[in-house]
């Protein structure tokens, strides 16, 4: 005799997306919220943080994002929620939300490493265009410092959920949680990559495991 198992496969590329849950997905999310509201890893005032910082980093869109990073396992999950809590106080990026990061050296930094939104794509998305064949390593940390750009970098991810992720949702008339990055390769090579690669590692690193989940499509250009 011969057995078969069905497997269901869900063809909804939106699923764990709000407004795409099961209700196991559903459920998760439930006691992934009050585990974390039992455990102090959730502000009481959440409220209050919110005004503070310009937009609820602790509403089911922020919490799903890291629900799908380790696919609804809920310690998987929690670690992650902790640790990102963790470094978020350790850096300084709920401060950096309330009240910016003066960073006046930016436009001549661009013109040396320039990385910037521009538009959005054919869903709505915000294209972020970064062009390593105009790197000028030299001159670049002669203005700045690898520190002060990471931190530029947190107040740009910050603005992103604050500001432009809202205005591309309003405009586009849906839900935009993600970002299209483009990669201009055009004039670059391998030392451009290995010039940069401290910061491309760090910068990554915190785009990982703490901005989890905001790339959707990264293309490299090169002519």
């Amino acid at each position: 005799m011969v057995s078969f198992i069905l497997i269901v496969v869900s063809t909804d590329h939106l699923s764990g997306h709000l407004g795409h849950l099961s209700e196991t997905q559903q459920a998760t999310l439930t006691q992934f919220r009050e585990e974390l509201l039992a455990e102090g890893s959730i502000p009481a005032d959440r409220e209050a943080t919110a005004a503070k910082l310009g937009y609820d980093r602790y509403d089911d869109q922020t919490l799903l994002r890291f629900m799908r990073a380790r696919k609804f396992d809920i310690p998987k999950a929690k670690l992650m929620w902790n640790n990102n809590e963790k470094w978020r106080k350790e850096f300084g990026a709920d401060d950096i939300a309330a009240n910016g990061y003066d960073y006046p050296e930016q436009r001549e930094v661009d013109k040396y490493y320039p990385q910037f939104y521009h538009k959005t794509d054919k869903e709505g998305r915000p294209i972020y265009i970064e062009q390593l064949g105009k790197l000028d390593i030299s001159k670049l940390y002669a203005l700045t410092t690898q520190d002060r750009q990471l931190h530029h970098l947190v107040h740009e991810y910050e603005k992103f959920l604050s500001s432009r992720l809202p205005a591309c949702s309003k405009e586009s008339g849906h839900l935009v949680e993600t970002s299209c990055t483009i990669l201009d390769l055009y004039n670059a090579g391998i030392s451009s990559f290995y010039k940069v690669k401290d910061y491309v590692s760090a910068a990554s690193s915190i785009g990982q495991n703490n901005y989890v989940r905001f790339l959707r499509n990264y293309y490299c250009h090169e002519k």
